[in-house]
């Protein structure tokens, strides 16, 4: 919500989730908005890919402050997802024939490698809460998204997952591209 195009995604997740504090709310307007984008199975993936539907910690009742300790227990502390993003998500954008192997609108995002920078801009804008909460709430419990997602699943449960530098990953990429 905090880059181009993002906006009217404030009036929805933030209004509802950060703002109001109702994750079932925010989840059915986040849900109505991707449907409407025809973003389901970009969502869905992520949401299986992160092991967001197995996190046992995040709860309609997480706060701002339990998001903060969980993105610093994923991620190696504050300065692993408060910098550095964004220069690693530009450098996945120039990487054009390699995003379109691993992005479609129809089949998702097939690596972790991808879901893994958008939680941490995720972190970074105070909502990766809410991403866990809606998926939770939306397509983890979808047989549809279920059947075609759940091999993305991490082995170990959401909340124990730890990724405390991904500069590695954006190099791998980076050189599969040539």
């Amino acid at each position: 919500w905090c880059m181009p195009g993002l906006e009217r995604y404030a009036s929805t997740v933030v209004r509802e989730c950060v703002v109001n504090r109702d994750m079932r709310q925010s989840s059915k307007v986040q849900l109505e908005r991707t449907f409407s984008d025809m973003a389901d199975e970009l969502d869905a993936s992520y949401c299986f890919a992160e092991g967001h539907c197995t996190n046992a910690v995040a709860s309609d009742f997480t706060t701002v402050t339990d998001m903060e300790n969980m993105c610093d227990y994923r991620f190696g502390g504050r300065r692993g997802w408060t910098r550095n993003f964004v220069n690693n998500l530009k450098r996945l954008m120039d990487m054009p024939r390699s995003l379109n192997t691993w992005v479609s609108a129809k089949s998702g995002i097939s690596t972790q490698r991808i879901t893994r920078i958008l939680s941490k801009m995720s972190c970074a804008q105070g909502t990766f809460h809410c991403d866990i909460q809606y998926c939770k709430h939306t397509y983890c419990r979808d047989e549809y998204y279920v059947q075609k997602y759940g091999n993305l699943l991490p082995p170990i449960a959401g909340h124990l997952m730890q990724d405390p530098d991904m500069s590695k990953d954006v190099a791998a990429m980076e050189s599969a591209d040539v």
